[in-house]
């Protein structure tokens, strides 16, 4: 409960003074909608025994930020630090996990899926012919990517091993982390106010975060480990 207050202390002294600079680049209803929600995401984070008592509370959260607020990617950048990125093994049958989860991936499914969905349905034909030379080869990277970890045809593999499942669990999680994200903020976010607007957000949560680690510094006194432990003793990512 100590490191809560002392998070909720910062990150409220932070909001009040970034407010007038924040609010030259955002809508006033967007701005106290996403503080409004990091503050809930980072009690519920507290309160919650494990991520999956968090997600349970932040998907819809997620997902009504992310039809809510006017620039998505805006509230996408504040709320990804909200929390640590301690992931969890989502469990699969015939298989040891089907991929794991943090609050990172949980934003994505969450918001910038729907984005990237509603996105490809709205955008005219002369912007998307523009942009898919940038779409193939995006694409095409991450091919060569999941391809380096294909194995070679060495004797007993012993230089590199995988297995098809994994390539194609790492493909997935390729397409999800790095593709979905650049075609939702390349579609949605698409103008200079938009741009702004998620440039200012981004500079908001790191503004929060720098706080923070200056505290944690100075202090010898680290705010979210114990959460980290608590969802997962063999975490080590906040550190990281």
């Amino acid at each position: 409960m100590k490191e809560l207050i002392v998070i909720l202390a910062i990150a409220g002294l932070t909001f009040r003074l970034a407010k007038p600079i924040a609010l030259r680049f955002s809508a006033d209803a967007d701005f106290l909608r996403r503080r409004n929600a990091w503050f809930a995401l980072t009690i519920i984070a507290f309160f919650s025994p494990n991520f999956w008592i968090f997600a349970l509370f932040a998907v819809p959260i997620y997902v009504w930020m992310g039809r809510k607020d006017s620039n998505p990617i805006a509230a996408y950048l504040l709320l990804m630090p909200v929390v640590p990125p301690v992931s969890v093994d989502l469990p699969a049958i015939g298989a040891s996990q089907l991929f794991s989860l943090d609050n990172y991936r949980l934003l994505s499914f969450c918001v910038l899926v729907p984005i990237a969905l509603r996105a490809r349905r709205s955008l005219s034909r002369e912007r998307t012919s523009r942009s898919r030379m940038t779409d193939l080869l995006l694409l095409a990277f991450l091919v060569v990517e999941c391809a380096g970890f294909v194995p070679p045809d060495l004797p007993n593999h012993v230089i590199l091993q995988d297995s098809a499942t994994n390539l194609l669990r790492r493909a997935l999680l390729d397409f999800v982390d790095i593709f979905v994200l650049y075609y939702a903020a390349s579609r949605s976010c698409n103008d200079r106010r938009k741009i702004v607007d998620a440039e200012a957000a981004f500079c908001l949560s790191s503004g929060i975060m720098a706080i923070v680690a200056t505290f944690e510094h100075f202090k010898g006194w680290l705010l979210y480990t114990q959460l980290a432990v608590h969802w997962d003793p063999t975490d080590v990512n906040y550190l990281m």
